[in-house]
């Protein structure tokens, strides 16, 4: 049973802080900032028939596991077929599909294969991505 002081010297640097035992003493403890860094990146491929396939990539390149994350990909005046790997739930939002994955670990890549039917050219956008904490 100790007291902990934790101040925020500035958000961008690490934290000072200073714990005391049941004695009195303050033991050191270092608080270690881990940087989360990602790159995601979408293609489109027709398949014929009004078809198309989207595959967005993510890619872990942080130091933390990525977590509760949201991609959104627009899909204006699509229709959506289905989608792999078929463990990420995908839900049918306005204009586009969103995907959640509840986790990508520390340097994994995770492709997510899009299927759509559109009556003519498929509008190219680039997907948007949240992080939920």
């Amino acid at each position: 049973p100790g007291k902990i002081f934790v101040t925020a010297v500035n958000p961008s640097k690490p934290f000072e802080t200073m714990i005391l035992d049941e004695e009195g003493k303050s033991p050191a403890l270092l608080i270690e900032y881990k940087k989360r860094s990602y790159k995601f990146d979408a293609s489109f491929k027709s398949i014929g028939n009004d078809q198309w396939i989207i595959t967005i990539t993510i890619d872990n390149n942080g130091e933390v596991p990525l977590e509760n994350i949201i991609v959104h990909q627009p899909t204006p005046h699509a229709d959506y077929i289905a989608h792999a790997p078929v463990n990420i739930n995908a839900e049918s939002k306005g204009d586009g599909v969103e995907f959640r994955i509840p986790r990508i670990n520390i340097g994994e890549t995770l492709n997510i294969e899009l299927t759509v039917k559109t009556p003519g050219p498929l509008r190219r956008q680039a997907p948007s991505i949240k992080i939920l904490d």
